[in-house]
């Protein structure tokens, strides 16, 4: 964030002598040195949703964290990327809900937050026109990017999500065994629009991004099942724990429903670590300690 922020002034310098691909598609977006803002977008969510979970002690540690998450909106919404930003109103929701049991003194944060994000996006020039170009732009790709024979939905989704799930939707039988690890993309690459042709040639050579539908598409509903049964046990598991532990939890796998990366083994990785390690305690949030169980 602190290299974006320097690079800002400079108008992409930096991130334009590191990166080796064409950036003018993203060049008035913040990315940092990760030229994708998306990607880029969903680390600051994560942080965010930390920082806001994460106990302050002390008035000093307390105005520090809220300045931490103000940088962390604000670079949130500079990077304009529609999945990172909703995903991370959802997740702000769920905590709010879930652990902080709607208290009014986390549910005003939480309302100034949208209300803000809402008044940039329409109230500041750099963001009303992105939005409206991204509008018109969609429009367009989605008018030419039409796959044969399969719902307008599926046409709209990202070339690799959709080439997957049009494959799918015509042969449902691999829609409960899945077609096997990574291999996704080469019947996908025969449910390709003339428009991602154009662009990708005649094949695909990705999985889907979209965390569901690529764990659909490798494992089917049998092991999507298997998987969804695995994140419950953590989950109840997390829960008796902490309900801080738990609601990171779900808020990480949220995020990896939408896009999947390696954090989502790491994650998994990190709760089984802290569920092992703390079997005979518990944190007790009336006395903000861990206690133990016998």
């Amino acid at each position: 964030i602190i290299i974006g922020l320097i690079d800002i002034p400079l108008n992409g310098k930096i991130k334009t002598f590191f990166s080796p691909i064409d950036l003018r598609i993203i060049s008035d977006r913040f990315t940092g040195l990760n030229v994708e803002p998306r990607t880029f977008g969903r680390l600051i969510a994560i942080w965010i949703i930390t920082l806001f979970i994460y106990p302050s002690e002390g008035r000093l540690v307390k105005w520090k964290k809220i300045i931490l998450i103000i940088v962390g909106i604000l670079s949130l919404l500079l990077t304009m990327s529609a999945s990172a930003i909703t995903t991370t109103i959802i997740c702000l929701i769920f905590l709010t809900i879930y652990y902080y049991k709607l208290k009014l003194k986390f549910l005003l944060p939480l309302i100034f937050i949208i209300y803000s994000g809402y008044f940039i996006i329409n109230y500041f020039t750099i963001f009303k026109k992105h939005i409206e170009d991204r509008i018109g732009q969609t429009m367009v790709e989605n008018a030419l990017n039409v796959i044969p024979h399969v719902p307008l939905w599926i046409s709209g989704l990202e070339v690799f999500d959709a080439s997957a799930t049009a494959f799918l939707y015509s042969n449902p039988k691999y829609i409960v065994s899945g077609v096997g690890p990574n291999t996704i993309s080469i019947p996908a690459s025969y449910y390709m629009s003339d428009y991602s042709k154009s662009i990708y040639g005649n094949k695909i050579d990705s999985v889907p991004h979209m965390g569901i539908i690529q764990i659909i598409s490798r494992s089917g509903l049998i092991g999507f099942s298997i998987i969804l049964y695995g994140i419950i046990s953590i989950f109840i598991r997390l829960d008796k724990l902490s309900k801080r532990y738990s609601s990171l939890f779900v808020c990480y796998m949220i995020f990896n429903a939408f896009v999947i990366t390696s954090f989502y083994y790491i994650f998994i990785g990190m709760f089984l670590g802290i569920i092992k390690n703390n079997k005979h305690v518990k944190y007790c949030n009336s006395c903000a300690k861990w206690c133990k169980l016998y």
